[in-house]
């Protein structure tokens, strides 16, 4: 999943030689009323090549340019979803995927993660298609609980990825087995000098 600001790109951009054509390739509209919106993914759909999705806004203007779009056959991300009601208004307008924005729910007083719940339980009794994606996610410990929630996609940026590919003690567990072993094989010995 990639995601991009259509507006900084030069124009007729063939992702498919730098991502290739088979990976998402998420790209935000700017406008804001529902024609702006319509013209925006018409316009970046005519740029760029590849598996696009559009992302709209959760709004009453971003559900009725969802509708026409995919009439026109477009893939659409509904972004910015901060509760239930919003989910499934995507979803009953035909949105593939919404971006539930954490930490911008937590920060507003709400808890992210019970709404998350919430959408995924609605969904799942609903018999939605529609995929639920945690987004605006800041911490290592976030992306655990959204994951348990059963959400289908979790958007990190690259420096929280590499976060939570360690825990603080997993360098000191390491060292451990590193002094087991030369306490047995003797230092700066390895498989492969035994």
């Amino acid at each position: 999943m990639i995601y991009w600001n259509w507006k900084q790109t030069p124009k007729n951009v063939d992702n498919s030689n730098t991502i290739g054509e088979e990976t998402d390739f998420y790209v935000q509209v700017v406008g804001q009323t529902v024609e702006e919106m319509v013209e925006d993914a018409q316009t970046i759909r005519k740029n760029v090549t590849g598996n696009l999705y559009i992302k709209i806004p959760a709004c009453a203007n971003g559900f009725k340019a969802i509708q026409i779009l995919k009439s026109q056959g477009f893939k659409i991300a509904c972004t910015a979803v901060m509760d239930v009601n919003q989910a499934l208004l995507a979803a009953t307008v035909g949105a593939d995927i919404i971006a539930v924005y954490v930490s911008r729910i937590n920060k507003n007083g709400g808890d992210a993660i019970k709404v998350l719940e919430d959408i995924v339980k609605a969904y799942r009794q609903l018999n939605c298609k529609t995929a639920v994606s945690a987004a605006s996610i800041k911490d290592p410990l976030t992306v655990e609980k959204v994951a348990l929630v059963g959400v289908e996609c979790v958007a990190v940026s690259y420096e929280l990825l590499e976060l939570c590919a360690t825990h603080p003690l997993t360098p000191i567990t390491l060292e451990g087995f590193k002094k087991d072993w030369e306490s047995t094989y003797g230092k700066g010995k390895k498989l492969s000098n035994l």
